[in-house]
């Protein structure tokens, strides 16, 4: 126990001097970062160290910053509707947990400020049932300021807007590339759950939506992110393929509806070392998910009534000026 406590410390310290240096993120360090991040941030370090992976200051350059949020939390409510829906949400969002728990705790507080203040940040998004969740985990981890400038960065810099947008238009491109990643990974299961009937949008929205904050354990969630912050939404991919490869035999072995109850309670039994274990060993390359959504936005293109989600345009003008 000793030994272990002492590992863990010198891991802390060496942690806490390298996000202090001004080369944390430079490509020279990538296979540490790379190495470091899969086998845990320190949980005192958590928030910082994902401030830096997504490259804050960067976007605070651009004017997403505390001083913005506190004239946004401050300043005038975005629409009756968009408030009256935060305040419902916020009472759902980690119930149990003690910071979320009563409805006068700080938590709860915060939380609403920090959606409120976005839905006034971005209004083309405003507020959507799901996004409690994502800036609640951020507030276990950080203040509320940092909480709302962290959540508008990386919905920017991982183009995920799409996903709380009107129509939830990013959706249909990650049930389009998981149905393709899961036929790939796991043939026989794939069939077996579009023989029962069950597609990714009964259990895949969920996930995606809160970025796992609703079906994890808080520990998985955090691990998760930990990848996430650096690889982006390959991890997701990853993330739910390896839930459906850690229940697979279960899966198989059922209809319908016990398909979808391992589906919904799952997840949160599922122990971060296994999760995470499973995760990086099922390859998910961002060359793939590109190709896959190249082909997803023909399909799109060869249907008349159904348009292009814009968002995907608007992330590759991200990408060209080096921000993703």
């Amino acid at each position: 126990m000793i030994g272990d406590y002492r590992t863990q410390l010198r891991q802390f310290d060496q942690w806490r001097f390298w996000i202090s240096t001004a080369d944390f993120a430079l490509p020279r360090n990538k296979q540490a970062l790379k190495t470091r991040i899969r086998n845990g941030i320190p949980p005192p370090l958590r928030g910082a160290v994902w401030q830096q992976l997504v490259q804050v200051e960067k976007f605070k350059q651009e004017g997403i910053s505390s001083d913005l949020y506190l004239r946004l939390s401050s300043g005038a409510a975005p629409s009756v509707t968009v408030l009256s829906m935060i305040a419902r949400d916020v009472n759902r969002t980690f119930p149990k947990h003690p910071l979320f728990r009563d409805q006068k705790a700080a938590g709860q507080q915060a939380l609403f400020k920090v959606l409120k203040a976005y839905a006034a940040f971005s209004p083309d998004v405003g507020y959507c049932q799901g996004m409690g969740f994502v800036c609640g985990v951020l507030l276990l981890h950080m203040e509320e300021a940092e909480a709302f400038t962290l959540l508008a960065c990386l919905l920017k810099k991982f183009c995920l807007k799409g996903l709380y947008q009107p129509g939830l238009p990013l959706l249909d491109k990650y049930f389009f590339q998981f149905q393709r990643l899961l036929h790939s990974h796991m043939p026989g299961l794939s069939l077996h759950l579009r023989s029962e009937g069950v597609e990714p949008s009964m259990y895949l929205s969920g996930w995606l939506l809160t970025l796992f904050g609703y079906s994890l354990s808080l520990e998985c969630v955090a691990r998760v992110w930990d990848v996430f912050f650096r690889d982006g939404e390959k991890m997701l991919m990853r993330t739910a393929l390896a839930v459906l490869k850690i229940y697979q035999d279960e899966l198989l072995s059922n209809s319908f509806e016990g398909i979808l109850e391992i589906l919904k309670v799952g997840p949160s039994r599922v122990s971060p070392s296994l999760l995470l274990e499973t995760a990086l060993q099922l390859k998910v390359r961002s060359s793939t998910l590109a190709a896959l959504e190249a082909e997803y936005l023909i399909a799109r293109a060869a249907a008349p009534l159904e348009a292009i989600p814009p968002e995907l345009s608007d992330c590759r003008e991200h990408q060209d000026r080096g921000l993703v």
